[in-house]
């Protein structure tokens, strides 16, 4: 089969059966071409939508990661899980209300005394001392 005219004669006889293949078998071949070409768009298609979703999900938690940080919520997690810490904080804190709020009252209270003072002449004044020793 190595001579000239044998592979000439072998070439001739192949392109003599192309009617061998039907016609209906060169529909089908190229419809099934279109039918793998239409799943691999498809297949295409449904992987750029699930790495765009993954690339979306990736910058949530960037973003999540981010106020994460920026919020402190692990310094705060970890107070809370030591009680004993919290307690002495919040004791402490209701303490300094407490003086502040004491300490507030007594100035308005000296402050509005003042003002009666200054508005009250000091014959009535006189008065009011003498009535206040009679009632103790």
């Amino acid at each position: 089969m190595s001579d000239p005219k044998s592979i000439s004669e072998a070439i001739q006889g192949l392109a003599g059966k192309k009617h061998v293949v039907s016609e209906e078998a060169k529909t089908a071949r190229k419809e099934l071409g279109k039918k793998d070409k239409q799943h691999n768009d498809k297949t295409s298609i449904a992987l750029q939508k699930k790495l765009a979703l993954v690339q979306e999900f990736e910058e949530s938690v960037n973003l999540l990661s981010i106020i994460f940080q920026r919020s402190r919520f692990d310094e705060f997690v970890a107070f809370i899980s030591n009680p004993t810490k919290m307690l002495t904080i919040n004791l402490l804190i209701g303490l300094l209300r407490g003086i502040g709020f004491a300490v507030g009252f007594i100035l308005i209270v000296v402050f509005v005394g003042y003002l009666i003072k200054q508005s009250i002449p000091p014959q009535y004044l006189e008065l009011i001392s003498i009535a206040m020793k009679a009632m103790l």
